[in-house]
């Protein structure tokens, strides 16, 4: 489910020149960033990903980011975060292929209406 958080994360990211794509399942586990030939995958754990959901539920449409709430709970939450990173030009090659087709897809569906 999309949320308005999700929403203003991602129009963050495309300031920063960044493609995002939000309300889909990404391919494998964790979230994954695709940046030239890197690839970084991270694992949130369950306790993390809790508290970010319930801060997710929280805002709604037209609320301030309630930026002190995001720290507390989540910036300086103490936790172990695991990632994976690497290097591989084929396979990011390919993951960036998959994943834009998804773009692609969704400008089928709204240009057939």
């Amino acid at each position: 489910k999309t949320t308005y958080l999700d929403k203003l994360f991602s129009e963050g990211l495309r300031k920063m020149g960044k493609i995002t794509k939000i309300g889909i399942k990404p391919p494998g586990n964790g979230d994954m960033i695709i940046e030239g030939d890197f690839i970084s995958q991270y694992f949130f754990p369950i306790d993390l990903k809790e508290k970010w959901n319930n801060l997710y539920k929280k805002v709604k449409i037209g609320d301030e980011l309630p930026i002190n709430k995001f720290f507390e709970d989540i910036i300086n939450y103490k936790t172990e975060i695991n990632v994976l990173l690497f290097k591989n030009k084929e396979l990011a090659d390919a993951l960036r292929k998959e994943t834009l087709k998804i773009f692609e897809k969704k400008a089928e569906e709204v240009k057939n209406g």
